[in-house]
């Protein structure tokens, strides 16, 4: 005997009707290394997403009065590309010891395309952080993270809609998450 089943959106529902419409065109997919102690600085006005693959960092978003603390398998998606700060977990100043970088970190950036709901995204949370110690979505995303790495360093065609497919679905998943 087979089930079968049918979704339909719920009335009102502003995440599905962004959803139905929305699409992503990536900017850059990258992955960085870094040896404390280290900084980042992000002016830009992109959406985007960071997955600390290893180590850990702080994020400060601007006007924020405390940062966030991402360790490895974290996923944190800045939807509406607020300006921030990346910077190496510990408050102390750390030797230069010549050791391998500490910290790794997959870096996309995307912009979304027109959107007839684009009037939603403000409603949206502006960050949402999981945690990949408790975070149901970490078995899937590590899937997600591993094909993105692959296509940020593979230059086959068809590489570039692959990516934009793979950072709609973490930002999808993100909007169905709500706010941290």
């Amino acid at each position: 005997m087979r089930s079968s089943f049918c979704i339909e959106p719920r009335p009102g529902d502003p995440v599905a009707r962004f959803l139905e419409t929305a699409q992503i065109r990536l900017v850059m997919a990258q992955i960085s290394d870094h040896t404390a102690p280290w900084f980042y600085r992000c002016s830009e006005s992109l959406p985007g997403f960071y997955v600390v693959t290893r180590g850990g960092c702080r994020l400060w978003p601007d006007g924020a009065e405390e940062s966030l603390s991402l360790g490895t398998g974290d996923l944190v998606v800045l939807l509406r590309g607020q300006s921030h700060w990346l910077q190496h977990p510990r408050k102390e100043p750390v030797r230069d010891s010549g050791a391998a970088p500490e910290t790794r970190l997959l870096r996309v950036r995307f912009t979304w395309k027109e959107n007839k709901y684009a009037a939603l995204l403000p409603e949206m949370p502006a960050i949402v952080h999981f945690r990949g110690e408790d975070s149901p979505i970490v078995p899937w995303m590590a899937r997600v993270v591993q094909l993105m790495k692959a296509g940020a360093v593979a230059h086959r065609p068809g590489t570039r809609a692959l990516l934009d497919h793979l950072a709609w679905m973490v930002c999808a998943r993100s909007l169905r998450a709500g706010p941290a």
